[in-house]
């Protein structure tokens, strides 16, 4: 199972060379780590956090990928414009933002230790 979809992806980036087969198999591996990060299960696509920090975390790698590939260069000339992309700006947004989706997940209130106190002076205690 994976945590997210191909079209999920494909809303954050759009690449021409890679396939969807390409993408699913990216979203298998991201989904599986993303898993074994936050001790959850990559069966758990119903879990909002875990669906949003695979698909940023993917969104990483396909962006990676892009720039691996050629796709995305680091400067673009045509003519007399030059365009300069932040591929590895836009690349660590998104493992940022996968991070603290993985963060909320780990900390969500299902996952929290019950804490009381017992003892003289503790709460409710009338003199």
């Amino acid at each position: 199972m994976v945590l997210c979809s191909v079209e999920e992806v494909r809303v954050e980036v759009s690449p021409r060379s890679l396939t969807n087969a390409d993408i699913a198999n990216i979203i298998a591996r991201t989904s599986r780590s993303v898993a074994t990060q936050t001790g959850g299960s990559a069966d758990a696509s119903d879990n909002d956090l875990l669906n949003l920090a695979c698909i940023h975390i993917s969104a990483a790698a396909v962006l990676r990928k892009m720039r691996v590939n050629g796709e995305l260069a680091a400067r673009v000339k045509i003519g007399n414009s030059e365009q300069q992309n932040t591929i590895d700006k836009d690349i660590q947004d998104h493992e940022n933002q996968a991070a603290i989706y993985m963060k909320k997940y780990r900390y969500s209130p299902g996952y929290r230790v019950p804490y009381g106190r017992s003892g003289p002076r503790t709460v409710n205690k009338t003199d």
